[in-house]
């Protein structure tokens, strides 16, 4: 039969309690000498289905791990700690959890005798949250690959090019092989070069939340285009700005056409004036 359990100092004790992930104080032969309120609360057991049980004994054997019971066996003799172990189990009484599990060796003011600290951290909502975005980034990104007559790319801070969508290869020329890692003011022409346009693209949209314009672009084989183009910075999860994003639509048979009835009304226009001054000669 196993001894009766060695408390902690009341110290210890009211420390262990104070935190508020689950927590376990293991002896050397790994039996659990001490647990806190979250953990029971947690994993809604009680102090005598837990305090002087082995670690794999508890709940349904859901810490009865191999490669878990390797890492704590070597904490004390061999001075070593784990980080972010984890668990993913159908627990008895809360369902299906992911765990992560840290470990390291402890000692107690007056005791010379070592304890493994068991921290227990539940992230399934944050694991659940994780996939979601994953998710949707991978339809995100299918849509943005698959979309057609826009160009769509992404670039870092610094205006390098790090994707490219199929359109964006069709548009400008490009493979996306060749393009990564290189500035997108390749698209520019050497006009808006000169006068820093790619710079004023991205300053603004930094700024602003967003750049627009209609101009001249460049293909890979040179040829001019006109096109639609609006920027936007692209931050992460947490509001950091990590880049942008670039949408470019070819507007350059809108544009002929455009220039087309503009040149025939500037006909028509001076047709008129030349019929006007006949008239007036008379």
């Amino acid at each position: 039969m196993p001894g009766p359990v060695e408390c902690l100092p009341f110290s210890a004790d009211s420390i262990v309690d104070t935190v508020r992930e689950p927590l376990l104080v293991l002896d050397a032969d790994l039996r659990v000498m001490r647990a806190n309120r979250s953990f029971y609360q947690t994993f809604r057991v009680s102090s005598q289905d837990t305090e002087n049980c082995l670690v794999y004994d508890l709940g349904n054997g859901q810490w009865d791990i191999p490669h878990l019971q390797t890492l704590l066996e070597e904490i004390l003799p061999q001075s070593t700690s784990f980080n972010d172990f984890e668990v993913i189990h159908d627990f008895p009484s809360i369902g299906r959890k992911t765990m992560l599990l840290n470990a390291r060796r402890i000692y107690t003011e007056g005791n010379n005798t070592p304890f493994i600290l068991l921290a227990i951290e539940d992230v399934t909502e944050r694991r659940r949250a994780e996939e979601q975005r994953r998710e949707l980034e991978t339809r995100f990104t299918s849509l943005v690959k698959n979309v057609k007559d826009h160009s769509i790319f992404t670039m870092d801070t610094e205006g390098r090019i790090t994707s490219w969508n199929v359109e964006a290869e069709r548009i400008l020329g490009y493979s996306e092989e060749e393009i990564l890692g290189r500035s997108f003011s390749v698209i520019f022409t050497p006009e808006d070069l000169q006068q820093g346009l790619p710079e004023w693209e991205l300053r603004t949209a930094r700024e602003k939340g967003r750049s627009e314009d209609e101009r001249w672009h460049v293909r890979k084989n040179g040829e001019l285009f006109w096109a639609l183009g609006i920027v936007t910075p692209t931050p992460d999860a947490n509001g950091k700005h990590t880049g942008f994003s670039k949408i470019l639509r070819d507007m350059t048979e809108r544009k002929r056409a455009q220039d087309l009835l503009q040149q025939q009304a500037d006909a028509l226009r001076e047709a008129d004036s030349r019929k006007n001054e006949f008239l007036a000669m008379l």
